[in-house]
């Protein structure tokens, strides 16, 4: 999207970050060694492994890389490290939506969607995405998401209810129910705080979305 810089990394559904301007901020590897308790050496070498995208001779990194490092290796991200207005969005889903290739790519085509429509309101979108069980769980401690993105299927059964149980237990996130094109309508009263199937009008998406991120 325009004056946005998308950073897609390694995922079975996205793993991303979307800045909402231009301006590309670096960071120092004193900066760097600190947020990371790492020695100033071992930052050296994961920029000159290309691990971490960086310059060692001009002792910077820019800071959407050094995050997309962060995000990559499961990493908790400094607050500090962050713009004003930044949010993280956690997308959970069936794991067994992942073998279907048809479903799971009008997920990841609704899941940028919804993220694109969070960064016309943020400076800077996290994003991550884990199927439903432990990791979802154990992602929710470490990402500390501002906003949960719960996808249903046509029947989401107990598990569904479960990882809502989970996230509203162990966070204070706002919670969004995705619903897939198959899913009833009994689905629609969930007890979350938005119900969406990510489709256009964007204009209409972006405007549900907003009061999650004002609140």
């Amino acid at each position: 999207m325009d004056n946005t810089l998308n950073l897609t990394l390694e995922s079975d559904m996205l793993q991303a970050i979307y800045l909402n301007n231009s301006e590309a901020k670096r960071i120092s590897i004193d900066q760097i060694a600190g947020s990371c308790s790492l020695s100033h050496n071992r930052v050296r070498y994961l920029i000159s492994t290309h691990k971490l995208p960086g310059d060692a001779e001009k002792n910077s990194v820019r800071l959407i890389d050094f995050l997309g490092f962060l995000l990559h290796n499961r990493m908790s991200i400094p607050e500090r490290l962050l713009p004003p207005k930044t949010s993280r969005i956690l997308f959970l889903y069936p794991a067994e939506l992942l073998l279907d290739s048809n479903m799971a790519k009008r997920l990841r085509k609704n899941m940028n969607r919804i993220c694109e429509a969070i960064t016309k309101s943020c400076h800077l979108v996290l994003a991550d995405s884990a199927p439903f069980g432990v990791h979802a769980s154990l992602t929710l401690l470490n990402f500390m998401p501002h906003i949960v993105v719960l996808t249903a299927l046509e029947h989401p059964g107990r598990q569904l209810l479960a990882m809502l149980d989970r996230v509203t237990s162990l966070t204070t996130s706002k919670t969004v129910l995705l619903l897939n094109h198959t899913a009833t309508e009994e689905v629609r009263e969930f007890p979350v705080d938005l119900v969406t199937d990510g489709q256009p009008p964007f204009e209409h998406l972006q405007k549900n979305l907003a009061p999650l991120l004002n609140t």
